[in-house]
């Protein structure tokens, strides 16, 4: 998504553009005409431009890679955390925050919301609906800050899982840099797994305290 004018916004950098260097670096590295231009004291300034521009095509790539490993992550552990307020005994909440937020709910919607026997497909357009809440009332920022956060490790996530693959295919037999880039990818998927709980909570906390 890109803002108006000569900048990027944010997410561009965090979720995109960082993700992205990820893999140019551990691609360019395998090369050694690209390894010695960027580990070279003349780097010069339209270089970095030529680097950026790279990560910033391949950060888009890479978070087409993100979704999929976003659906398979929260496929293999019961769905995404917004949807874990449907459940009675969510730790994401408070029983008596759960309640509070039923009601608000039923409010938004202009009719009775039963959490308890609400589907997953229902809630999705719902906590849309929360978000521009939350947005309209200017409480967004941590949960932003929280989403922009997963977008990041989300893509990081991937583009290690992606150098996973690129480095069996060319160190075949040589399980280093395989098994290097798969251990930081689960650090990289328990951190964004974290956020989106962070994010989800975040998100109905201040819901809750929109007028």
């Amino acid at each position: 998504m890109a803002s108006s004018g000569s900048t990027f916004d944010p997410y561009e950098y965090v979720g995109l553009i960082a993700p992205g260097s990820v893999v140019a670096v551990g691609l360019f590295l395998q090369w050694p005409h690209a390894k010695d231009a960027i580990l070279s004291k003349d780097f010069s300034l339209g270089s970095f431009g030529v680097f950026l521009i790279c990560s910033f095509v391949l950060g888009h790539l890479v978070q087409a890679v993100g979704n999929i490993v976003e659906s398979a992550v929260f496929g293999l552990t019961g769905g995404l955390p917004t949807n874990k307020v449907l459940k009675a005994n969510s730790d994401l909440v408070s029983p008596i925050q759960r309640s509070r937020l039923a009601e608000k709910v039923s409010t938004l919607e202009g009719t009775s919301v039963d959490l308890d026997r609400l589907d997953k497909k229902a809630w999705y357009p719902i906590t849309r609906e929360i978000y521009a809440a939350v947005a309209a009332a200017g409480r967004s920022t941590r949960v932003d800050a929280f989403n922009r956060q997963y977008g990041l490790l989300r893509g990081i996530a991937s583009a290690l899982l992606l150098l996973v693959v690129w480095f069996l295919i060319v160190h075949w037999g040589s399980w280093q840099y395989a098994s290097t880039a798969a251990a930081l990818a689960v650090l990289a998927l328990i951190r964004m797994a974290r956020f989106a709980k962070l994010y989800a909570r975040e998100l109905f906390v201040q819901f809750l305290g929109t007028s």
